[in-house]
Parts: structure tokens; sequence; C-alpha cells
């Protein structure tokens, strides 16, 4: 059966299998050198957002806490920084950490480092506050809720007037709010 193997291969004009000292890998793709920007809960480190995070307090929600003592909507505030840090992140630096203010099952309020990929935009909505626009053309836009009609929400860049507004996606904003002067942290890890 085995007898004839290199003629019946010769016959079926398959390539012989390469020798194994002989194989080469075409495709080496190089390692990747920064964290991935698309990953999850990467999109605080936008470079728009990074700046806005300088003045405003983002409202977030914590999809996961280790300790699990978030209390009620488990919101959270992810702090403002003067030093924001935005992509691209090298993959030298530790995983990403944002510092988080909320208020835990105790009713204490909680200031902690925590993991971007626990923290998520809030589905809440503020008619007449401060939001930003978190992806799309209008990233990085501040602008004031002036209603919300069904999946979409009409907004209007702060210091335009409301005949300017626009129809946004309500998954596309975010809540903030102006920090104040002892809200502002000197984080470093």
């Amino acid at each position: 059966m085995f007898e004839n193997w290199e003629r019946e291969i010769a016959d079926t004009g398959r390539p012989e299998t390469p020798p194994s000292g002989e194989i080469a890998l075409e495709d080496e793709t190089p390692a990747p050198q920064f964290h991935d920007p698309t990953g999850l809960g990467m999109w605080i480190f936008h470079e728009k957002i990074a700046r806005i995070r300088r003045y405003y307090n983002l409202v977030i929600k914590i999809e996961s806490h280790y300790l699990g003592t978030v209390s009620g909507l488990r919101e959270g505030r992810v702090l403002a920084d003067p030093n924001a840090p935005s992509h691209p992140l090298p993959l030298s630096s530790p995983l990403p950490k944002v510092l988080v203010r909320y208020t835990s099952k105790r009713g204490t309020v909680e200031v902690e480092p925590m993991n971007v990929g626990c923290l998520g935009l809030t589905s809440r909505l503020q008619e007449k506050a401060t939001h930003v626009v978190m992806r799309g053309e209008y990233v990085g836009l501040l602008v004031m809720h002036l209603k919300s009609d069904g999946f979409m929400a009409r907004v209007v860049q702060l210091g335009m007037p409301n005949k300017c507004g626009f129809y946004i996606e309500k998954k596309a904003l975010c809540v903030v709010e102006r920090a104040t002067a002892s809200c502002v942290f000197f984080f470093f890890f």
C-alpha cells in the first residue's frame, strides 16, 4: 500500500511535504507595542476625550467591582485628571486604570483606581445638562442635551443657540460634570 507513495504523490500533482528543518513562516506579524485603542473601556483614552477629562468628571457605569461594594445604579465618576493620558498607550505601561469616585453599599464615598475594562457608559441622560459625544464624527464635542426622541437625542453644542441643534444616538453620549478644584487629583501609577 505504501510501497510507491512517492510516485503516487508525483502522479497526483501534489507537492511533497518539505523537510521539517526547512519550514519558513512568511507572515510573521510584529508584536504590538501599544494597548488596543478599540479594547474594552479604552474609549476613555481617546485623544479628544482625554482633553475633556482634564476639566470634567465622566459619569460612568461600574460594570464589575472586585469587592462588589458599589451601591444602587453602580454609577461612579471618572475623576478629572490634568495629565490624562491618551492613545497610543505603550504596552510597557501597566494595565490602564483611572481614578473613580463612587458610593459604596455602606453609604461612604470611595475613591480608588479601577481597570478601564470594568467601566462602561451609563444609559442615563440628563436634560439641560452637559454631555460629551463619545463616538462618531462628533467625538469629544461638548453638547447640551435638549430632549430625547426614541433612540435619538437632540443636542446642541455648548455656546450655540438651540436652533443649531442636531440629533445623535443616545448611546453615544456621556454625562459630564465640571470638576471642582478639590476633585482634581494628581494620580500616578
